[in-house]
């Protein structure tokens, strides 16, 4: 464990307990908080990576993450996701979505399958938004 990190444990520890005993005490729900330390992780890097793609086709990360079904959106989300699966395997379908704003991770996994299919029969389509970004696809970054 970072040893900054490790220094204030028991601060963090305190916190949790008083936020515990703040919910449990006005609203009667006993709950368990749990912290999760933030030190730079593989979401950062998937966000930079989907930042970088967006900007090789010229679009924002913020349309590309809009709920619509409508037009390119979807295909889209399938190539970063696709991407990002390459070059960070062992990220979980629900990071993967997260910067898409798309919190269903079998959204996630029949997306990435569908891109897949797509590339396998040459869509002209989707072969004109896989072209500018790749490179992507063919180096895996390490974790």
């Amino acid at each position: 464990m970072n040893p900054v990190i490790k220094k204030h444990m028991y601060t963090i520890h305190d916190e949790i307990k008083k936020a515990q005993d703040s919910i449990y005490e006005r609203t009667g729900v006993q709950c368990l908080l749990m912290p999760r330390i933030y030190v730079g992780t593989v979401e950062d890097k998937i966000k930079e990576l989907y930042l970088q793609m967006c900007k090789d086709w010229g679009v924002t990360l913020e349309y590309v993450s809009d709920k619509s079904r409508e037009g390119e959106i979807p295909t889209y989300k399938k190539l970063l996701w696709m991407a990002a699966k390459i070059q960070y395997p062992k990220a979980s379908y629900v990071i993967l979505g997260f910067h898409t704003n798309i919190e269903d991770h079998t959204t996630v996994m029949k997306g990435i399958k569908s891109g897949y299919d797509l590339l396998e029969t040459q869509d002209s389509r989707f072969l004109k938004l896989y072209e500018p970004v790749k490179q992507y696809f063919n180096v895996t970054a390490e974790q």
